[in-house]
């Protein structure tokens, strides 16, 4: 694994380096930033990059459940809520041609982060991507809380970059940043 320092992706960078900007700007940082963490993961899987974080306060974490009726048994009291699949769908068309401006470099990571920072309680896209990012986070805490190897690779790139950089690190595979 590569750290996304390197720049692999590049992308994965300069969207990172938009939300950084932008929490800093606003005297937050990503354990304070309600929303900001989902709307990274979100784009990020649109983008096709796994966003992979060291997760320091699990127990902390909020995790959601895909369908509000299922119940996972010892997992459930591990829920907060359900995601908005209504929503979602609904705004899938437009956080697609989000993704894809990004990606075909139409659009400014700044910009896209800006609008979301800026958005409002009505907004409905910003809230589709809240919520679909909830899908994606919770499947990577799942993951992280059950693959010994992949909390290891995130601690190590996490330690290995802090030590070069003084930063959070974060790092990337083909796919994959974290």
């Amino acid at each position: 694994m590569r750290s996304i320092h390197q720049g692999q992706p590049i992308l994965g960078n300069e969207l990172l380096d938009a939300f950084r900007r932008s929490l800093g700007e606003r005297g937050l940082s990503p354990v304070t930033a309600r929303g900001y963490t989902e709307h990274l993961f979100a784009l990020c899987h649109l983008l096709g990059i796994e966003f992979m974080p060291r997760i320091k306060d699990l127990a902390d974490q909020q995790l959601y459940k895909l369908h509000r009726d299922r119940h996972y048994g010892a997992l459930d009291e591990l829920f907060r809520g359900a995601v908005d699949w209504d929503l979602i769908n609904e705004q899938w068309d437009q956080m697609v041609r989000v993704a894809a401006a990004l990606k075909n470099r139409n659009t400014p990571p700044e910009v896209v982060v800006q609008r979301l920072a800026s958005a409002g309680s009505a907004d409905r896209l910003a809230k589709a991507l809240t919520a679909f990012g909830r899908i994606i986070k919770t499947i990577y805490i799942l993951r992280y809380i059950q693959e010994e190897e992949l909390r290891r690779a995130v601690q190590f790139e996490s330690r290995r970059a802090s030590a070069h950089s003084g930063q959070v690190a974060l790092f990337c595979q083909p796919g994959r940043v974290s």
